[in-house]
């Protein structure tokens, strides 16, 4: 009784402050919530810890007070998230075509009209305004499947999972999210999916992300190379208060599911550092906006004892 009534009292908290900020005008609060993460952030000590060891391995060129000002940057960033909830009901086609600059879908459709027996595999992470580039799909593109971690406090999850499918979308649940990823794609349907957190050992592969290997999912790539699927990088980029610009690259692995000279391990390593280069080059592009915090290296491989954050 006492874990359901926290439940309720946590989701009515949740959506009576998303009621209380929609009130304001857009641009005032979003001042108003970044100024708040601002302060906030000069207390999370371990956070900001672990995104300065973070940015010291992406960018050591970069000095002291600039890492700090990227970290300050992207926690400021989960503002934008937060309010993109705020309006997911009144966005609109006429909204997105107002706001959002695509150049990059030119191409995307132009695969998926060449290939409409296959689904396209989308592969996001934790960059810019990803809820809103999820959500915005259906109006630049179609409506997608793509899979998502369920919240534990089931009134939380139903809206959520509401909001997230008001648009056309359907959202997959990680629990037995590989199974019925491939149906979707053998089926034509389009798929997305973020692959770029840490994971266990068993669903890794170890790939290189800023020069030094991290747990890296494994089962985008499998499910490339069983359906052969087209890929597309995607991300939603704020570049301004309420304009965005979504980067839509194609990373094609034609050449790698046709070459019967490599082993499949060999595949599998060599699409998904495809993937990860073309994501590390964004994040070297938009670095404020990529979530630092993230214990990125955190796993490592068999026999490595190594503990990347020991000092944070």
């Amino acid at each position: 009784m006492i874990k359901r009534i926290k439940g309720y009292l946590q989701y009515v908290a949740i959506r009576l402050s998303l009621l209380i900020l929609g009130i304001f005008p857009f641009a005032i609060r979003r001042k108003m919530l970044r100024s708040f993460l601002r302060f906030i952030a000069r207390f999370l000590t371990r956070h900001r810890n672990i995104a300065h060891k973070n940015l010291s391995l992406a960018f050591p060129d970069k000095t002291e007070a600039e890492r700090q000002q990227m970290f300050i940057e992207s926690f400021c960033s989960l503002s934008d998230l937060v309010l993109d909830l705020v309006r997911f009901p009144k966005i609109d086609s006429a909204w997105v075509e107002d706001r959002i600059d695509a150049p990059g879908f030119i191409e995307l459709r132009k695969v998926k009209d060449a290939n409409p027996e296959k689904g396209v595999l989308l592969i996001a992470g934790h960059l810019g305004s990803f809820e809103l580039s999820a959500f915005s799909l259906p109006l630049l593109y179609r409506p997608i499947s793509y899979l998502v971690r369920e919240f534990t406090n089931p009134m939380l999850n139903t809206w959520w999972k509401n909001l997230r499918e008001s648009n056309g979308n359907k959202t997959i649940s990680k629990i037995g999210g590989y199974k019925a990823m491939l149906r979707l794609l053998k089926r034509g349907q389009d798929v997305g999916i973020l692959f770029d957190q840490n994971v266990t050992r068993s669903n890794a592969l170890f790939i290189d992300w800023f020069g030094k290997p991290a747990a890296t999912t494994k089962a985008v790539a499998h499910a490339a190379l069983k359906t052969r699927a087209p890929v597309f990088i995607i991300a939603l980029i704020v570049i301004e208060t309420d304009r965005y610009f979504y980067e839509c690259i194609n990373c094609d692995c034609s050449d790698i599911y046709d070459n019967d000279d490599l082993s499949k391990t060999e595949k599998l390593v060599l699409i998904t550092t495809r993937m990860v280069r073309h994501y590390e080059d964004l994040i070297r592009k938009y670095p404020e906006s990529w979530f630092w915090m993230h214990r990125r290296w955190k796993t490592v491989a068999e026999g490595d004892s190594e503990d990347f954050y020991s000092d944070c």
